[in-house]
């Protein structure tokens, strides 16, 4: 039996993201990134947009893959998998690291992105040359070739913009209690969303364990690839079996 991890990634975020990931996972256990509307150069949903629209395109490629499928969501991908998990039973479990939800209302990110001209500003600005050049230097163990790719990610994610509107606080309240097998993982060194998120998920994850991992940034598939990916094959066969 083969172990699906269909991969969400990040708003702005591209299939690159995972490249650096062994491939299998580990025996039994594979990664497929997930092709959603609005991602990678595909088209944004029919208007309007909305979060059940990106959901529902999630649920449609879970179910075309034989075998037990546990969800992996990073950040605005985690977004994306909660909401998908309020629609009955679909998955085997959900591996949600450092998902956007609680406090966005009061984070500044959010805040500063409202006005939309700003939004595309940065949107450009990330996938610009200058803007590779700068995650060149950031993230120095990541063969620069990558870099280029995931920052062109921006560039051809269409649906970056939206989710500053889909994602508010009206948004996060409006989930209910997730029941399947789950686990929440976090990065201690995480300088996107820090860890004082962690308590605010009780509510939508009751039963999910949370590990925090020490020695993580926000991005630990790109700068830890080999020990990112032992967590993610291990929680997914731990999430598999509770369900089997």
């Amino acid at each position: 039996m083969t172990i699906t991890v269909l991969a969400v990634a990040g708003n702005g975020g591209c299939a690159a993201r995972w490249s650096l990931l062994d491939k299998p996972l580990a025996p039994g256990v594979e990664l497929v990134a997930a092709s959603l509307p609005g991602f990678d150069g595909r088209a944004v949903p029919v208007p309007p947009v909305t979060m059940n629209k990106f959901a529902h395109a999630l649920r449609r490629q879970a179910d075309r893959i034989e075998g037990p499928v546990v969800v992996l969501g990073h950040g605005v991908g985690g977004s994306i998998a909660m909401h998908a998990a309020q629609i009955n039973a679909w998955c085997e479990g959900l591996i949600l690291l450092s998902p956007v939800g609680p406090a966005l209302d009061t984070r500044l990110f959010p805040k500063v992105m409202r006005p939309k001209p700003i939004r595309h500003a940065a949107r450009w600005a990330i996938s610009s040359p200058a803007g590779r050049a700068a995650g060149k230097l950031r993230y120095r163990a990541v063969p620069g070739a990558l870099v280029d790719e995931v920052f062109r990610g921006y560039e051809r994610c269409d649906a970056f913009p939206f989710f500053f509107d889909l994602l508010n606080n009206r948004w996060w309240q409006s989930l209910h209690a997730i029941s399947l097998p789950s686990v929440l993982l976090w990065g201690g060194d995480d300088g996107v969303l820090d860890q004082s998120h962690i308590s605010q998920f009780e509510r939508v994850l009751p039963e999910a364990t949370t590990e925090i991992q020490p020695d993580w940034a926000h991005y630990p598939m790109l700068e830890q690839p080999a020990d990112f990916g032992r967590v993610v094959a291990d929680w997914a066969q731990r999430l598999a079996g509770e369900q089997s």
